[in-house]
């Protein structure tokens, strides 16, 4: 992707031939409009923020400049991604002037959310549990999709012990 950067020093003048550095930082989007609480992707793979740093740009004489942005290799397994932007211009000392945006990032196919319709992650004891799950296009729009699931029973076994008073 290409961004564009204007640069002006603080009363109005172009920032002509000002150094462009940053990093483009990929990270997990936690709710879509419409779909709060539900989680996106493999439990079992945890997507950590990826970074990927950028420079070498120049802004022109009329302080414009383009710049290809890169996105970091990832495999985000069905998860929803944001990306993160923060550009720095060099005025002359060297001192750097940031700004951040962030920009939502289309999913490459269709994305699985599921929610638990219980609260505080907690399912009473002797109840059902019970879920709701829904399949989502690139659009971010509800579409038709066959399943497959499996379920797990997770027990949990405590073992207490004392070691120096504590």
């Amino acid at each position: 992707a290409n961004m564009q950067v204007e640069a002006r020093y603080l009363f109005g003048a172009p920032g002509a031939d000002l150094e462009i550095e940053g990093q483009v930082t990929l990270r997990p989007k936690q709710d879509f409009e419409g779909y709060k609480g539900y989680r996106f992707g493999r439990y079992d793979e945890p997507f950590y923020g990826q970074t990927e740093y950028f420079g070498g740009a120049v802004t022109g004489p009329d302080g414009l400049s383009s710049v290809a942005l890169v996105l970091p290799d990832q495999n985000a397994l069905g998860k929803p991604l944001q990306a993160e932007v923060a550009v720095r211009v060099l005025e002359g000392s060297g001192r750097p002037v940031e700004r951040r945006i962030s920009k939502d990032l289309a999913p490459s196919g269709t994305m699985i959310g599921l929610r638990g319709n219980f609260e505080e992650d907690v399912v009473a004891e002797n109840s059902n549990a019970t879920f709701s799950v829904v399949a989502l296009d690139p659009e971010l729009s509800p579409t038709p999709a066959k399943l497959q699931w499996t379920l797990n029973r997770l027990q949990t076994r405590y073992q207490w012990y004392q070691l120096n008073g504590t």
